[in-house]
């Protein structure tokens, strides 16, 4: 059994007056002593029923049964006992007679005075929970009698446990945005509240604070919380991006309309990734025809590790200033520079840049365009 709910209704009553005597007599069951009929007054309430309210929440017909069997004998207070200001001591009156009628939607309309009512769509009747309650007349709640009879105490709240809330689901097999309050269950109390419905809706939940609505507005508070951890999580990220944009556009200068252009950034990219590579070419074999530099694998990969961590410039330095001797080595050994192993005899790689373009991204190397 879950904790305790209410659901504030506009107060649907019929005439009130002193009790007739099947009434006196099940309201002598809740009294000490015998009271006569002017000494009370009697109303009767259409309490709850099995229609979508403006919560877009419904009872099941059955919890309805158990609200039937479970409020004769509870009490009826002027507010309601779990509101920030809600009553402590007993209550105004007392509930003595329950029942549950069946009628068809046109009829429920009438009765409750709500023409847009709208039954869940795999219900076909309405199924209202009426409550009759009794009130002692005393010259403490004589204004409060008065008013009730005037209509202007005219919201009530039902207090409940219930079992647990589904999801209504259509004809078609498919979850509604709606739910229904189920059973086993239990009517705690009936309240008097100072919150009217809201227009149109004919059971709305109270604005006074309780168990239900407390877990309402936490599941909102972890959902508004994670919503903006996300935003938060996705603006630093937003600020991250723009701030890389802004350093690589400030950083290409006059030739940050490349930005506009990805194809022929890419192509640019790649061109000055191939000229690194070609320049360690040249100096890995110049290290290997010198000697300085082993021809196993680990050796040359070591070299290469290590000229990867340098600029470009100093690259088309220290390849310029080894091309020479290279040369004489190959020469004096009968073979040209090659890419990377002096071993294998193939034609030379450039050693000249034709028609160079600056590629800022790397540091200005030059990139071979013919």
């Amino acid at each position: 059994m879950s904790q305790a709910h209410h659901k504030t209704f506009a107060l649907r009553q019929k005439a009130a007056g002193a009790p007739s005597d099947a009434q006196l007599s099940a309201i002598r069951v809740h009294t000490l002593r015998d009271f006569a009929p002017e000494e009370l007054v009697v109303h009767e309430y259409a309490l709850a029923h099995n229609c979508i309210d403006r919560d877009r929440e419904c009872f099941d017909e059955s919890l309805l049964g158990d609200f039937a069997r479970t409020l004769v004998g509870k009490g009826v207070f002027i507010k309601h006992p779990s509101g920030w200001d809600g009553d402590s001591g007993p209550g105004e009156g007392k509930v003595f007679e329950t029942r549950v009628e069946q009628m068809s939607l046109d009829a429920a309309r009438t009765t409750l005075r709500e023409p847009s009512l709208k039954l869940p769509p795999d219900r076909t009747t309405v199924s209202v929970l009426m409550a009759g309650a009794y009130y002692v007349k005393t010259p403490e709640n004589a204004a409060f009698l008065l008013k009730h009879d005037a209509g202007i105490v005219s919201d009530v709240s039902v207090g409940f446990s219930a079992s647990e809330r589904n999801r209504i689901k259509g004809s078609d097999g498919i979850e509604l945005d709606a739910w229904r309050w189920v059973g086993p269950g239990e009517a705690l109390e009936m309240s008097h509240v100072w919150l009217g419905a809201q227009p149109g809706a004919r059971a709305v939940k109270s604005a006074t604070r309780n168990e239900d609505n407390d877990m309402e507005l936490k599941d909102q508070l972890a959902a508004a919380t994670a919503q903006v951890t996300q935003l938060t999580a996705e603006k630093a990220a937003a600020e991250s991006a723009n701030a890389k944009y802004t350093a690589v556009k400030t950083a290409l200068g006059t030739d940050a309309d490349l930005l506009d252009d990805s194809a022929r950034l890419v192509a640019i990219i790649s061109a000055g990734k191939a000229h690194r590579t070609n320049l360690i070419d040249i100096l890995v074999t110049a290290e290997r025809l010198s000697g300085r530099l082993g021809d196993d694998e680990a050796a040359v990969k070591a070299a290469r590790d290590e000229y990867a961590t340098v600029p470009t410039p100093t690259l088309e330095r220290l390849s310029k200033s080894v091309a020479p001797a290279a040369a004489g080595a190959q020469a004096a050994a009968g073979s040209v520079i090659g890419a990377a192993d002096p071993n294998d005899g193939r034609p030379p790689a450039a050693a000249t840049v034709k028609g160079a373009l600056a590629n800022p991204l790397i540091g200005g190397l030059a990139v071979a365009t013919a």
